[in-house]
């Protein structure tokens, strides 16, 4: 096809060309360099994509977007959580009744509750929030960081996801020639119905007497969701830069809000991540720009796994999407997390135990 190589990237010996369009618009500047690869300090991280303001990778975002917008399902699903954003931003200036409880129990059982009733959310946890959590370029801007994020989860339709291993006949011979479309409409679809559950419980606290702000969307917020959902115990980080969950595995999309409502931190913990990923290589594989490490590397201040944002980008732009990783991860399959956790933390308690013998 004509296309192919100048809007599409193509297959090469190495796995992945981008196209000529995708390499015209790449910065000069490393994303891994703005991630803080090599950094030996903890900070707050910077934005690199889904954010418009003035940065080095705002063209490239760009080409992302006039692609995606053409699916009408992703526009629209972008619209309703803009919409979503705007009404939070009336709603945190209005002032608040008086609290109608101050203790922790009751309060927390009220968040907690929300997950048992609202179709929304499936998980919800609490961090204890700090000026990490935010972007950098943000933080200035914040005169106020309220004392906890509170993280709603709804998972993904595995079926929807899975998808894009499966071949569209338009483009058989390409490892990455992959139904796209439904797993992007899928992703989308989730990130507007957790972050409209995230408004329904920002309510909830606004209507007991504390602030509360809902943040959402697939378009970029001033907090760090991913760092923000490991912090209050969703899961650990995986191989593949998603959180794997001993529910959900990574099939699961973040929402936040933000209050300073008394509620009792759960924290991080771990699920296995670790005792899974590096004895496992189905993500590494499957990736067409090999954009995910065997080996974990450090990243402002942290040994973590970390995604070649300069491989990985170039391929996601191309196509509209990805999530191949997620897709192939044996966590996301539908009743396996559970499972595999338990396995992976038995495991490491009898290392644990050998060690002490």
């Amino acid at each position: 096809m004509e296309a192919m190589g100048i809007i599409i990237g193509r297959e090469t010996q190495d796995g992945f060309e981008p196209s000529w369009l995708v390499k015209k618009l790449w910065p000069k500047t490393s994303g891994n360099t703005i991630n803080g690869l090599g950094e030996r300090e903890d900070r707050p991280a910077t934005p690199v994509f889904h954010r418009l303001h003035k940065h080095p990778f705002l063209p490239i975002n760009l080409l992302f977007l006039s692609k995606s917008t053409w699916d009408l399902k992703v526009l629209n699903s972008v619209r309703r959580s803009g919409k979503i954003k705007e009404g939070e931003k009336e709603k945190v200036q209005q002032a608040l009744p008086r609290p109608t409880s101050s203790d922790k129990d009751e309060l927390t059982r009220m968040i907690q509750t929300h997950a048992e009733e609202d179709a929304d959310c499936d998980l919800i946890r609490v961090a204890a929030n700090h000026k990490n959590l935010y972007f950098d370029m943000d933080l200035e801007k914040i005169s106020h960081i309220p004392k906890y994020a509170i993280v709603l989860g709804l998972h993904q339709d595995y079926e929807e996801i899975s998808k894009n291993l499966e071949p569209e006949t338009w483009w058989k011979k390409r490892p990455w020639n992959t139904k796209w479309r439904h797993t992007s409409d899928e992703v989308m679809s989730v990130y507007e119905r957790t972050h409209a559950s995230a408004a329904r419980l920002a309510d909830k606290i606004r209507e007991a007497g504390y602030h509360a702000e809902a943040i959402g969307g697939a378009m970029g917020s001033a907090i760090n969701v991913l760092r923000t959902a490991i912090e209050s115990g969703m899961g650990e980080l995986g191989k593949h830069g998603s959180i794997l969950n001993d529910r959900y595995g990574p099939n699961l999309r973040f929402s936040v809000v933000l209050t300073d409502m008394p509620l009792h931190v759960d924290g991080p913990r771990e699920v296995g991540a670790d005792e899974f990923c590096y004895n496992c290589k189905l993500c590494t594989t499957t990736c067409p720009p090999s954009a995910i490490s065997d080996r974990k590397q450090l990243v402002r201040g942290a040994t973590r796994w970390y995604v070649n944002f300069d491989k990985c980008m170039p391929f996601f732009i191309d196509t509209k999407g990805c999530a191949l990783c997620i897709a192939a991860c044996p966590w996301s399959r539908p009743g396996v997390a559970p499972n595999l956790s338990k396995k992976m933390l038995a495991r490491m308690e009898r290392k644990r135990l050998a060690k002490m013998n």
